[in-house]
């Protein structure tokens, strides 16, 4: 037992790793050689990561080198697809990519300036829609790689330097990011169910797992082309920010729920330890005509003194930047929008692990906290403790599988034996029957007979 948990937490941190070793030369065959143990490296957080795949290509060195302006594409055929090499500096990551992307690249590599590469995934494409993804490798290696493309290119146009670059799923940092996206009016549940499953196993992770929560609110279309100088009974700051009406023709309109929304932020950041429990209890209050009120009791009922509660409402007020609830911008709404936007929150509740969408079910948040275990280049001692656990799991549930098989089969044998022996006495004994049946109504036809003989010669 103790070799299968081992060996599994080998498979698991060898997989953690992967991430740093994922690209590999594949061709010509001395640069093979050279780059034999593959290029350490550190996946950006933007772009579109193509995870659980590969990536082969053709290396190219972009002119010029840093790629802060339009990469020369006269280099290459027109039917390739290159990976292009770029030197750190000069501008953010983001606009080397957008510069590749535009030049054709299916990917670009940054050499970084040492061979210390960043622990956890660097750079955001806010504004920018880059479709490829882009890594960053270790100086030393960096240039040697530089070195060999222009060397190979030297000696033939046709022959070039090939390489593949292997995704795992996520992204490994030394900390995992947890954006989780919702509404306040959840009316499904779904999201809220995800907070109570979830909240257990998140009190105990560390801090290694941050959770940050976001509220998704919508703007008034309307209201935006008159520039928000209106008002809208489902919106505050003029119809900036907005929600669905959330009972129809009831008493509670969308500006009750972004008002709702404004409060779970702002008990989010003066207690977030409390915000867990606040926002269990506050799931009962969804369905309330008055939310606020709903809301103020259960903020008593999670143990936060009027001192506390008074903070919170602070903190709301003060995030109008003016008097007027109903027009004036909010800077923590706006804040959150911008957090929507830069995500692309199309639906919801959804959850983001280092910045990666995550795609399967939140109804099992077991399986949400081992996606996140997964992005950890060292899994901690909860993670670990999990993978034990479902190693241990597992392992019974299949030796009592095969155990069951085995003693289902033996009683299924036995049976069959003393079956087949009752069947043989019952046949038996009813084959007798049936002879001493046959027998007594042979002795009792033949004395008829003999009976009818004589009385013939009378």
């Amino acid at each position: 037992m103790k070799n299968q948990q081992f060996l599994a937490l080998i498979i698991l941190s060898l997989s953690l790793t992967s991430a740093l070793c994922g690209l590999k030369i594949s061709s010509p065959a001395n640069v093979k050689k050279t780059f034999s143990d593959g290029i350490p490296n550190q996946v950006t957080r933007f772009g579109k990561i193509p995870s659980g795949s590969s990536l082969t290509g053709t290396l190219m060195v972009a002119d010029p080198i840093e790629a802060c302006t339009s990469i020369t594409t006269d280099l290459f055929k027109q039917e390739q697809v290159p990976i292009f090499i770029a030197k750190n500096g000069g501008c953010k990551y983001v606009i080397k990519a957008m510069y590749a992307q535009l030049a054709g690249a299916k990917m670009l590599i940054i050499v970084d300036k040492t061979d210390d590469l960043p622990k956890d995934p660097v750079g955001h494409d806010i504004g920018f829609d880059i479709s490829i993804p882009t890594i960053i490798i270790p100086k030393t290696k960096g240039e040697k790689l530089i070195a060999a493309v222009e060397e190979a290119a030297k000696k033939s146009k046709d022959k070039s330097v090939i390489a593949t670059m292997s995704f795992p799923y996520g992204l490994a940092s030394t900390t995992v990011s947890l954006q989780y996206f919702f509404s306040s009016a959840d009316t499904t549940n779904n999201a809220y169910k995800f907070i109570r499953d979830f909240k257990d196993i998140y009190s105990k992770a560390g801090d290694s797992f941050k959770f940050e929560p976001h509220y998704v609110t919508w703007y008034c279309a309307p209201c935006k082309e008159l520039n928000f100088a209106t008002t809208n009974e489902d919106c505050v700051s003029g119809g900036r920010y907005c929600a669905p009406d959330p009972d129809n023709e009831g008493p509670l309109q969308g500006r009750d729920v972004v008002m709702e929304d404004l409060r779970q932020i702002c008990l989010w950041r003066n207690y977030p330890s409390t915000w867990w429990s606040y926002v269990d209890k506050f799931e009962k209050c969804i369905n309330s005509n008055n939310q606020k009120s709903c809301g103020e009791r259960v903020l008593k009922d999670v143990g936060l003194s009027s001192d506390q509660i008074s903070s919170v409402d602070r903190c709301v007020e003060k995030s109008f930047e003016g008097s007027d609830k109903n027009r004036d911008d909010n800077s923590i709404l706006r804040d959150e929008r911008i957090f929507q936007d830069d995500f692309d929150i199309s639906m919801f509740p959804t959850l983001f692990i280092n910045y990666q969408q995550y795609m399967n079910s939140l109804g099992d948040a077991v399986s949400v906290f081992k996606a996140a275990c997964d992005s950890l280049q060292t899994p901690t001692a909860l993670c670990n403790q999990y993978f034990q656990d479902r190693i241990i799991v597992n392992s019974f549930d299949t030796g009592s599988v095969i155990l069951f098989t085995l003693v289902l089969l033996v009683i299924v044998v036995i049976i069959l034996f003393f079956y087949r022996r009752m069947a043989r006495r019952e046949m038996t004994k009813e084959m007798s029957i049936q002879v001493s049946q046959m027998v007594s109504q042979y002795f009792a036809l033949n004395d008829l007979n003999e009976s009818k003989g004589k009385a013939d010669e009378l």
